[in-house]
């Protein structure tokens, strides 16, 4: 794995949030990001990315693996490319030495958006992210998102938009608990109260968390945690970057 000093001063430090804050960027798989990004996994992400046969979900997958790493290296307080990476028993990625106890990081990408998002002190999260046009996915998703109910559900006019809104906040959740497809049917439940505020979930009967966040035209997005932050930002990456150059 090599990588330059360029590489690491550039968006390769973001600054970790305060404890008990939840901090989360969006960022697109744009070329000179994935190029970059590239450079800081290890042989094992090169190889699972390579396998991927589009084109377009290798760059999506560069930059969440990507960006899974500078969250992880602020966090433990080290290089983006020399964060080691573990798996649980259910298949999460964890950074090596850096338990979901002392910070949490969450990764999710849909048609070249990635969404990414970290929290310390125990403070454990998940992230959903679905894009409109393919929410077509009426016959994949619907079993799924049944469970996630709700008045304020019932102020998304647009059907596609409702579905993958409830797509996103299903996918936060299942990532929050760490199980993913682990989980049987049905044991995930949300009542969305409020359209932008946090709202009460459960998994497998523990109770968590979640909200949607305000995404792009065309993309609905969901955060996901045990415990619901006073402090949270949502970042756009390519603002931020513009901003900090001028």
């Amino acid at each position: 794995m090599a990588t330059t000093e360029s590489s690491v001063t550039n968006l390769m430090r973001l600054d970790p949030p305060n404890v008990g804050a939840i901090r989360a960027w969006l960022a697109r798989s744009k070329e000179s990001r994935v190029a970059e990004l590239r450079g800081i996994l290890d042989q094992d992400e090169i190889s699972d990315v390579d396998r991927l046969a589009v084109s377009a979900d290798r760059d999506d997958a560069v930059v969440t693996r990507g960006l899974w790493r500078v969250l992880a290296a602020g966090l433990l307080g080290t290089r983006p490319d020399a964060v080691g990476v573990e798996r649980t028993a259910f298949g999460r990625f964890v950074p090596s030495g850096l338990p979901r106890t002392s910070g949490d990081i969450a990764v999710a990408s849909a048609k070249g958006l990635v969404l990414a998002a970290a929290a310390r002190d125990g403070v454990r999260l998940g992230v959903g992210l679905a894009h409109r046009l393919t929410a077509a996915m009426d016959d994949r998703v619907a079993e799924a998102i049944e469970v996630i109910t709700g008045p304020a559900l019932d102020l998304i006019p647009d059907r596609a938009e409702r579905l993958a809104c409830c797509w996103g906040l299903h996918q936060a959740l299942l990532q929050a608990d760490g199980r993913g497809v682990h989980l049987g049917s049905g044991m995930i439940t949300a009542e969305v109260r409020s359209l932008w505020g946090w709202n009460q979930a459960k998994v497998a009967g523990n109770g968590w968390w979640v909200r949607r966040l305000r995404m792009p035209d065309g993309y609905e997005g969901a955060v996901a945690c045990s415990t619901p932050a006073e402090e949270f930002d949502l970042i756009d990456l390519d603002s931020a970057l513009e901003a900090s150059a001028a």
